[in-house]
């Protein structure tokens, strides 16, 4: 992704007030402080690289 991803995610977070979604993490190193700062920015869950497909599939 270029540019920041947190900064991105800071502004979604303001327009979600008007437009609801769901903004999910995708962290490859999975460290505890890039998933707090993740969630203080507004991101609703994250996942850790790799993940699997069928984890986004219903059912």
């Amino acid at each position: 992704m270029p540019g920041n991803g947190l900064s991105l995610c800071r502004k979604l977070h303001i327009l979600k007030r008007s437009l609801p979604f769901y903004v999910i993490l995708l962290s490859e190193g999975g460290k505890q402080s890039e998933i707090i700062r993740g969630l203080e920015a507004g991101v609703d869950d994250y996942l850790k690289k790799p993940y699997v497909t069928r984890n986004f599939l219903p059912g």
